[in-house]
Formats: structure tokens, sequence, C-alpha cells
């Protein structure tokens, strides 16, 4: 059997994509977290040779596996010092641009507005993550009767939080707010709200006072089940802070149309992922306070099969 370990720094947003890209080449990968120290995490992974000097805490040792799936940077330094631990044997796919040479990986899987090409370089338009067409369906099972129990259209509202630079502002959550306003207006829809961990409490309150304004608008209180999965299967429509990749990527994944209301402070690979997706039509960015309900999508867009297939051909399974 194939051995697969889906090695990060620990960042969920890494963490989702090493492991939705090894869940569909094996159910049974190990999950791996190397939070590599300073001064090694300042440098690019290929200048720094000393990776595993604290590997036996976090459970990095051999027997190597025969696929190591990393993503961002900072697990670079980690995959070569296996590769060459290994001996050479164990292969290499590194999600995002790994800021290193590409060639010294077997496949390289970074996001197209990084614009790094090579013959084994995959550039992908969203992010990678694990709701493929079998777990949203699975989802929509166990969701559509408490997220949509009648025709009334459902929109999905997923709410993120200040990360790096970007700030949720109060400018930012009354766009969020009046769009939901506007929405049930225009439709008589139902409304899902989810915050993240991310989220600040005096957002959270806003939230939670629209909710009690309108028995139509629900936000998920963090306790119980997370209607996260649910809400892709099930939503007619999203609008998502556009602070995250991830979020946006697996909100494309449904199908559904997708408005994407930008934070301020972000840097220009943020803007330019964005952008690229709006430029598209795979996106509508929310201004005025009211969602483009002209707005349609392109469809799904879910590169996890195309990256995986890409692997299996690697390993020759």
């Amino acid at each position: 059997m194939t051995s697969i370990w889906a090695l990060t720094t620990g960042e969920a947003g890494m963490r989702t994509q090493a492991r939705g890209l090894a869940a569909r080449i094996s159910a049974s990968y190990e999950d791996k977290l190397f939070p590599l120290p300073a001064p090694w995490s300042w440098l690019p992974g290929h200048l720094a040779p000393f990776a595993l000097m604290r590997a036996a805490p976090h459970g990095l040792a051999p027997p190597w596996p025969d696929l190591l799936i990393t993503c961002g940077r900072r697990s670079v330094a980690a995959a070569l010092a296996i590769r060459r631990a290994s001996r050479g044997r164990t292969r290499l796919v590194h999600i995002q641009n790994p800021q290193a040479p590409a060639r010294l990986f077997d496949l390289v899987i970074p996001m197209k507005h990084d614009r790094l090409e090579g013959p084994n370089v995959l550039p992908v338009a969203t992010a990678l993550h694990p709701f493929t067409p079998e777990v949203l369906a699975a989802a929509r099972a166990e969701w559509a009767g408490a997220l949509k129990p009648d025709s009334r259209p459902l929109l999905g509202v997923m709410i993120g939080g200040p990360t790096g630079r970007m700030e949720m502002t109060e400018d930012v959550v009354d766009g969020v707010l009046s769009a939901v306003s506007a929405f049930r207006e225009q439709t008589d829809g139902r409304v899902r709200i989810t915050p993240s961990r991310r989220t600040p409490e005096p957002v959270r309150a806003r939230l939670r006072e629209a909710a009690l304004a309108d028995e139509f608008v629900d936000v998920w209180s963090g306790e119980g089940a997370n209607p996260y999965a649910g809400m892709l299967a099930c939503c007619d429509r999203f609008l998502v802070t556009g602070e995250s990749v991830s979020m946006v990527s697996e909100a494309l994944s449904s199908g559904a149309p997708v408005h994407v209301a930008r934070l301020p402070g972000m840097g220009a690979r943020h803007q330019a992922f964005l952008d690229m997706l709006e430029g598209d039509g795979a996106i509508s960015r929310l201004s005025g306070g009211a969602l483009d309900l002209g707005h349609t999508g392109t469809g799904p867009t879910d590169p996890g099969e195309l990256a995986a297939a890409r692997v299996r051909a690697l390993l020759d399974v």
C-alpha cells in the first residue's frame, strides 16, 4: 500500500489543502504537523538545511512515506529534508508557490496568479479542498431538511475575520448585512450565516441581532454540528468575505453563484486571485449593499480531481 503524508506547519488553510488532495488519493493518509522554528522559517525552504533538527517530537521519522504532500512555503524545508533522508525515494508534491526551484519537486500545484510554469507545474484557479462531489452529496442528504425545508432560495453567508493586514471593518460588516436585507426583500429567501473562528465577537453580536430581527435569517452559534458542508451542498447562492482563499474556493466548488466582499488591506497576490476570478465571471464583487442577482457564475470550479490524477500518474496507481 502506498504510504502518504500530508505535511504542513499547522495553518488551517494549508492543512485543508494538503489533506484535501491526500484524501483524493487514499483514505489512509497521515496528517503531519511540523512547526519549523525561527530562524529557519524565515528562509526559503531550499536554504534551510537543518529542517529535521526538531523532527522527532513532531513524528517525522522513518519509515519515510512514498508520497509527501506539503502546502505553504514554510513546509518546503521539511519536504526537501525528507527527500534527502529517504535517498530520493519519497515523491514530493507541493501545493502553492514553494518560493524555491520547482525542479526540486515531482509536482508543484500553484495558483494561476503566481504565474509559475514548467513541465512539473500544474497551475490551478482555486485552492484545493476536501469537498468532493461525493462529500457534498452526503452533506446534502444530511442537511437539506434543516437548511432548505421549502422552495425558498437559500443564501449562504460565510464570514471570516481579520488576517494579516486585512481588516474586518464596520464598512465590510455593514455591506454584508445590507446585502442580507436586500436579498430578503428581493427574494423572500432564507439566509444561513456561518462565522469562522476568526470572526470577532462584536461582528458575531451584530450577526445575532440580524437573526433576532428576522425569522428567516439564522446564524450558527458555534455549538453543535457545523453546517458548513451542508451549506456548500444546499445553498443557491453565496456571499463570502474575501480574506480566505479557501472559503472562496470552497464556495465555488458548489456551482452556485458566489459574491465576494473584499476587505481593506488585501495584498497584491490576494487581489490578483480575486481579480482573476472576477474577470473570468466566476465571482461577483459585493458593492452598493446588494447582491447582483443577475450573476450566475460559471458552474462548479474544483481542480482537485485534475490534481489527484496528476499525482496518481506520478505513483503509477
